[in-house]
């Protein structure tokens, strides 16, 4: 059966340029706030036409969760002089000042597409149109916004080549279809292509893997592991998929014998304690933690281990270098988040790591589980064991998605001590936010959550990616959006 064809856009001149070559297709607006996309991609200094990549794959695959066994197309242009990247004028003024600073020089257009199915990225072209304005005067540009009026803000140079904007310009050097934001010759050959190979076989496009839980659909995961597949060029998938705890059960068998189609894939709340005791093989990490957050099939087992530690580790390691050079830490909670973060710091090397709870019988049991040099304390001793650790961790949820926190008192712990956070939004917590404003630095959870998904991509997909900034500036700008 051949894959329905979906534009992700209202545009109706990209509408129109789908349906003068002869394509079958329905068009579905996609549901994402472009400026939330683009803005932290713009202040982390991606290129201009990597933003417009990174839009037109967020709209196909915003389209594709709706379609999911369908072909969908998304498109973006991005207009930029140098490093500056446009935006379509505010007002009449604003108008003027694009035309001005445009005057005499040559800026790019940069058109992307991407065809995505069932949350994959099949294919994705750039594309880019040289355009040099004539020198204008003031009062050319005043003149020739009086005559285009209001139509110069619907664009985002504030001209429009199919009108009078062709006036301004003494060369343009570009395909047609690339000026118009859809590059529509490699589309057309590529929509032939995937068509035939997806009628053929869904296995074509490599290794699928998961991340499941109950719920699961805010999970940013599917987001992570799609930018890395994308920037590597590798072929597979990773989506998320909602398993109940009554049916967790089953669904590893089926991972076991193969049915899920699934390599492997991530666990999350609440199944990663059953999926440490239904592995096959879990590691000595997962099984001094009793819980798994990664999974893999290789040779005929299912293998377990537990990332959470390792991402908390190279977050602090990529952040704050340094972070470790002191013997004591003060870990904040004793939730079955914190089990991790101990076990990390004390295989880091640290001499004594203080458990600080509200309930003490809880910080007992992670100091029964982890040893010797992980030492229980009720909340009231916060203030004595702070004295001269080197690191402090929360790991409580408290601050998370705008809760109150507690007023804290970070002096007692040695001057360059480092506050970290294992909650990342707000990205700034309300206890990161005191640190930072009685001289602390700090360190946000987002990096763990990105670290901590490195390994299980390397397992599945066969290499090794890299946390960078863009990344780290797709999830914010995700964060933002929601």
């Amino acid at each position: 059966m051949t894959p329905k064809l979906i534009l992700a856009s209202s545009s109706p001149f990209r509408r129109m340029l789908m349906q003068n070559a002869g394509l079958a297709f329905e068009a579905h607006a996609a549901r994402i706030d472009e400026r939330a996309v683009e803005a932290p991609l713009e202040r982390a200094g991606v290129r201009p036409d990597a933003v417009a990549l990174v839009l037109a794959r967020a709209k196909a695959e915003e389209v594709s969760s709706r379609f999911p066994d369908s072909l969908v197309i998304g498109s973006d242009q991005t207009m930029s002089l140098g490093d500056r990247v446009f935006h379509k004028p505010k007002d009449m003024a604003d108008a003027a000042s694009h035309l001005q600073a445009l005057s005499g020089v040559t800026h790019r257009l940069n058109s992307a597409v991407a065809i995505v199915s069932d949350g994959v990225v099949l294919w994705e072209h750039l594309a880019h149109a040289e355009l040099t304005m004539r020198p204008l005067t003031a009062e050319f540009i005043a003149r020739h916004l009086a005559r285009v009026g209001e139509k110069a803000l619907s664009s985002v140079g504030a001209y429009q080549l199919e009108g009078q904007g062709i006036q301004l310009f003494e060369k343009i050097e570009g395909d047609y279809f690339t000026i118009l934001g859809l590059p529509m010759l490699p589309l057309l050959k590529n929509c032939e292509n995937l068509e035939r190979s997806m009628g053929d076989s869904r296995e074509t496009f490599g290794p699928k893997a998961f991340v499941t839980g109950f719920p699961i659909k805010h999970s940013r995961s599917p987001l992570i592991h799609g930018y890395w597949l994308k920037t590597l060029g590798l072929p597979g998938s990773y989506r998320a998929h909602e398993v109940a705890p009554e049916a967790f059960s089953d669904f590893i068998q089926s991972l076991k014998d193969g049915s899920s189609g699934f390599a492997g894939g991530n666990v999350t709340i609440p199944h990663k304690e059953l999926a440490f005791r239904l592995a096959d093989k879990p590691d000595a990490l997962s099984h001094e933690l009793g819980a798994a957050n990664t999974l893999w099939l290789e040779h005929g087992a299912l293998h377990a281990t537990n990332t959470d530690g390792r991402g908390f580790i190279a977050n602090l390691d990529e952040r704050h270098p340094g972070w470790d050079r002191h013997g004591t830490a003060v870990v904040f909670g004793a939730g079955g988040a914190s089990r991790a973060i101990i076990q990390a710091v004390r295989d880091r090397g640290f001499k004594e790591i203080h458990v600080v709870n509200r309930t003490v019988e809880r910080a007992r049991e992670l100091a029964d589980r982890f040893g010797p040099r992980v030492q229980a304390h009720p909340a009231g001793a916060l203030a004595e064991v702070m004295k001269g650790a080197g690191l402090f961790i929360n790991t409580t949820s408290l601050g998370m998605d705008g809760e109150t926190a507690p007023q804290l008192d970070f002096s007692p712990l040695a001057a360059d001590a480092v506050v970290t956070d294992i909650v990342y939004v707000p990205l700034k917590t309300p206890i990161l936010a005191q640190a930072e404003e009685q001289g602390f630095p700090i360190v946000d959870g987002l990096g763990m959550l990105l670290h901590q998904a490195v390994p299980g991509f390397e397992r599945w997909f066969g290499q090794r990616p890299i946390v960078d900034a863009a990344l780290r500036a797709l999830i914010i700008a995700d964060m933002e959006a929601h």
